[in-house]
């Protein structure tokens, strides 16, 4: 460090011991060099270089995920539309088990999606995965709000498979099966999927044993259906 300490403001002594820190696996110092070259970088995406070195290092080196989320957040500070650093905010919220900020970074990714113009996959992709968090009750647990954004996914794509069966699922396990049924019918209807909506209403009806008069409306539906 001796040549640095000499001419602080080089880059020459950087750069040696950047080299030297990762050949002896220094991560600590490593992470301090990083640090250094990013106050001393004149533009943006020299500074997003070395923060994506230093969230590496921090996460995969040093296991220290929360230091690598500040690091990704510090990015977007600069960038609000870096996507390389809301792939790895989802990753490590992920890896942490912090439901709420990986639902929170998938609406990020959503608004960029709708900002570029051609991300229609990206967003629906993005929505299942944040209906998917509210419907695992060991994740967000909100029954009611995995509907809701199934219900959303299913308004931009209907035919949308996973939106369909999970609302299935949720009508068929779930307390919550007459939301998801009011949530389902009306796409299984426009899609003319009569043998489905068929089978959903007898799974309703063994729902509504102690709701007789509901009970006998959904058998009632059901024999229509088995007219077309």
């Amino acid at each position: 460090e001796t040549l640095h300490a000499l001419d602080p403001n080089g880059d020459v002594g950087l750069d040696n011991l950047e080299t030297l820190y990762e050949r002896t696996e220094d991560w600590d110092n490593l992470v301090r060099i990083y640090r250094d070259k990013i106050g001393r970088a004149g533009d943006v995406t020299t500074k997003k270089h070395f923060a994506a070195l230093m969230g590496f290092v921090q996460a995969e080196k040093l296991d220290s995920a929360g230091d690598a989320i500040q690091t990704w957040h510090q990015v977007l500070g600069w960038d609000p539309n870096d996507s390389d650093a809301l792939v790895q905010l989802d990753a490590l919220y992920s890896q942490q088990g912090d439901w709420f900020n990986l639902k929170e970074t998938l609406r990020k990714v959503q608004e960029n999606q709708i900002a570029s113009g051609n991300g229609e996959q990206g967003w629906a992709d993005a929505q299942f995965r944040i209906a998917k968090l509210y419907e695992n009750p060991d994740q967000l647990g909100d029954v009611n709000a995995a509907i809701d954004a199934y219900g959303d996914l299913l308004a931009k794509n209907p035919t949308h498979t996973g939106a369909i069966e999970s609302l299935q699922t949720i009508l068929a396990e779930r307390e919550a099966h007459d939301k998801a049924f009011a949530t389902l019918r009306p796409v299984l209807e426009k899609s003319e999927r009569f043998e489905d909506l068929w089978q959903q209403y007898e799974v309703l009806a063994k729902h509504q044993v102690d709701e007789p008069e509901k009970q006998v409306e959904s058998l009632h539906q059901m024999a229509d259906l088995a007219e077309i």
